[in-house]
């Protein structure tokens, strides 16, 4: 028999009431923020940092930043999608090494490398055209390479190191091409594959298998008998996001306001859920928005493959969150959607256990990538598409 204990409570210093449900060993808090506004937890300050450059030292010049994280010692790390290697640099932002470089070599990156996870000294890298998680030492020497093999979804897309040394794997499961049901442009949905590995790269468990991406597909048979496929990614498209704090992934989809705090070997431990929070934006809003910024950039001849792709193609409704970044402390921060982010985000700010904390504004022109307790990592970038890493400090009393 499953129990079901239900509580409602309101917070002394001002968070909305949650109603929490235990089914089956996984607790499920709801908050309803239906006309209800959450305290500010943080605040963020100026930002007392920048690395990057318009014109200057090549070792400060960034391209397309990735990811960004901070080692033990704060040493900042950087992820550069363009130039495929990472740049590390100390806690004044003054540059130490470079790890890695573009090519098939040990140590070299054949695609865009994204931050797996940090270890003491020791920064680990996810290569995923090798499908190899590569470490480098922050002063740049090489020291291992292991190469994953292809998993239920195939290949894996991204790898994510824990605490432990396993790794969380995440590949796409992709339906297989039908040539006897070619087709115009239609919506379909992929799914990620979750799995988490050993030391060496085998498969312990499957944590799950969840939505991912809606993607618009065309499929047509060619004379000499070959499937064709084009699919992109519409605009404004619901997606999964994996996250981890080192020991247990956290996973969501943003269709709906629902992150799912899960265990390594499968399961889930808690659910939040989020009310109220969905956009007031309508169908015919999201296109003439959209429309507005297609022929800004692209003029009146827009060809129709374009059109189609980025115009015709749009869901009805907004996603109800745009990111999630985990904090070193662990706490949960999801960023929500703004249709207009003129004046920044706002990130409702949970605890380990699912606890709303409150909210954080941050900068519109800034992306959160590395949260600590005293300052957080954005990537602004400028009119001229130049990127630069900056730091901000969290203002504020960090409330219990």
């Amino acid at each position: 028999m499953v129990g079901a204990v239900a509580a409602c409570s309101g917070d002394p210093e001002g968070a909305p009431p949650t109603v929490a449900l235990d089914s089956a060993g996984i607790r499920i808090v709801t908050y309803d923020l239906d006309g209800t506004t959450p305290r500010t937890f943080r605040v963020l300050g100026e930002p007392d940092l920048q690395i990057g450059v318009l014109d200057g030292a090549a070792e400060y010049a960034l391209s397309r930043i990735r990811d960004v994280d901070v080692a033990s010692d704060g040493s900042i790390v950087v992820a550069d999608w363009t130039l495929r290697e990472l740049r590390v640099y100390d806690s004044a932002g003054v540059y130490r090494a470079t790890l890695g470089r573009q090519g098939d070599g040990p140590g070299e990156f054949q695609d865009a490398p994204s931050l797996a996870g940090l270890a003491g000294d020791t920064v680990y890298a996810f290569d995923r055209r090798a499908r190899r998680l590569t470490a480098h030492s922050l002063r740049g020497d090489f020291i291992s390479a292991l190469t994953l093999a292809a998993g239920t979804g195939g290949a894996p897309a991204l790898a994510l190191r824990l605490d432990d040394g396993t790794l969380l794997s995440q590949s796409t499961w992709v339906a297989p091409l039908d040539p006897s049901d070619p087709h115009d442009f239609r919506m379909e949905l992929d799914s990620i594959v979750i799995e988490h590995l050993d030391t060496a790269g085998a498969l312990l468990d499957t944590v799950t298998v969840m939505a991912d991406l809606n993607r618009v597909r065309r499929v047509s048979v060619l004379e000499d008998g070959r499937v064709s496929t084009v699919q992109a990614e519409p605009p404004y498209t619901a997606r999964a996001f994996v996250r981890t704090d080192g020991t247990r992934p956290v996973l969501a989809r943003s269709s709906a306001f629902e992150v799912r705090f899960a265990r390594a070997n499968g399961g889930t431990d808690r659910i939040v859920r989020v009310l109220g929070v969905d956009h007031p934006a309508t169908a015919d809003e999201i296109r003439a928005h959209q429309e507005a910024g297609v022929r800004e950039e692209l003029g009146s001849d827009i060809d129709p493959l374009t059109w189609m792709l980025n115009v015709e193609s749009l869901p009805d409704m907004l996603p109800a969150f745009d990111d999630i970044v985990v904090a070193q402390d662990g706490d949960v921060w999801v960023s929500r959607m703004e249709y207009d982010a003129s004046e920044g985000y706002e990130w409702l700010v949970f605890s380990p256990e699912g606890v709303l904390r409150g909210t954080v504004r941050t900068p519109p022109d800034t992306r959160l990538h590395w949260i600590g307790t005293g300052f957080v990592l954005g990537v602004a970038v400028d009119d001229l598409e130049v990127p630069y890493v900056r730091r901000y400090p969290l203002l504020g009393e960090r409330p219990r």
